[in-house]
Formats: structure tokens, C-alpha cells, sequence
């Protein structure tokens, strides 16, 4: 078993609400949402 930091997984199901929202099968993510900038804790 691994630990997972908090952010890590908040960034992690973010991106993942982000997938499941399209009806494709590929989402190509061109710029990082500001949504996820805000999640963070890299960007200050």
C-alpha cells in the first residue's frame, strides 16, 4: 500500500471529473485548468 498526499489526489479526481465530463474517448488537455491551478500547492 502507498500513501497518497491529500493534493495529489484532489489534483488526481479533479482531472478525473474533467475526463468523464466529454462524451469522447480521448480528452487531449492542452492548458491546465484554472480549476486545478487553484488546487495546487506548486503554484503559488
Amino acid at each position: 500500500m502507498q500513501h497518497i498526499r491529500r493534493e495529489s489526489n484532489i489534483i488526481s479526481g479533479c482531472m478525473a471529473k474533467l475526463a468523464f465530463d466529454t462524451t469522447q474517448n480521448l480528452t487531449v488537455f492542452e492548458e491546465i485548468s484554472r480549476e486545478l491551478l487553484t488546487t495546487s500547492p506548486i503554484v503559488e
